[in-house]
């Protein structure tokens, strides 16, 4: 018989069997990629509560005492006030960071949120009685600067630092890039923001340390926010804030 005459031939089974194995197939899998997740998600809030341990954040005592040595001469001079002065500073640039920041999509709010950022630093006048007036604020205007602002920081980016430190000592620059770091963070719990650790704990331990502090008195920065209302978070850091600058004013 020719060929094209012949019956056609049964149909096979592979389809439907395909057919049915492919849901199952796909119903595993989102639900290997939701324990995963699950996991991730557990994995990450641990490491938020667990935070760096004080071994992991040591600053070799040569690199404490060049710093110290170098500083010697002008902190004598300049006294505690210039030593405040560094510190708050930096917990005023950091502060406006975030605030401008958060205001990225909304160009009249960041103008609004950076001129009185401005205004703060001019009538607190920490920039003048360090001699580095104006002070250059880090406005970023970008969600890749926005989203890493410890970099900018760490990098200098309104080159405040560098100016601080040839106005100062390096002791008083690490002053400032610590106060940096953590005056975002700071804001942010204020506003109700926050419910981490600090971004960037190795390098505000690394400022603090190359200043002279001693641990007891900056691990306390770095530890998570204790559960409670945001006000009570917030309280719990100034208060850690503050015992940073009663200890540069001895």
């Amino acid at each position: 018989m020719p060929a094209d005459l012949r019956a056609p031939t049964p149909p096979t089974t592979l389809p439907r069997a395909r057919s049915r194995v492919l849901p199952v197939l796909a119903l595993v899998t989102l639900l290997y990629l939701g324990i995963d997740m699950a996991l991730f998600g557990l994995f990450s809030a641990s490491v938020g509560r667990i935070g760096p341990s004080a071994d992991a954040l040591q600053v070799p005592a040569a690199e404490v005492a060049a710093v110290v040595r170098a500083s010697a001469a002008a902190d004598a001079r300049l006294g505690a006030a210039h030593r405040v002065a560094a510190w708050r500073l930096g917990l005023q640039v950091g502060e406006a960071a975030q605030s401008v920041g958060l205001a990225l999509t909304q160009p009249a709010l960041w103008q609004q949120r950076l001129a009185a950022a401005q205004a703060q630093v001019l009538a607190a006048g920490h920039d003048q009685t360090l001699g580095v007036a104006p002070a250059a604020l880090i406005a970023p205007r970008q969600w890749a600067d926005f989203s890493n602002l410890p970099r900018l920081v760490e990098s200098d980016a309104n080159g405040l630092a560098a100016r601080i430190e040839a106005a100062a000592s390096p002791r008083h620059r690490h002053l400032y890039q610590a106060g940096a770091l953590l005056g975002g963070h700071a804001w942010a719990l204020r506003q109700g923001l926050a419910s981490t650790a600090p971004a960037a704990p190795e390098a505000i331990a690394r400022h603090l340390a190359l200043a002279g502090l001693p641990p007891a008195v900056w691990l306390p920065l770095l530890a998570p926010p204790q559960d409670g209302s945001a006000a009570a978070r917030a309280g719990a850091l100034d208060a850690r804030l503050a015992a940073i600058e009663a200890m540069l004013l001895q």
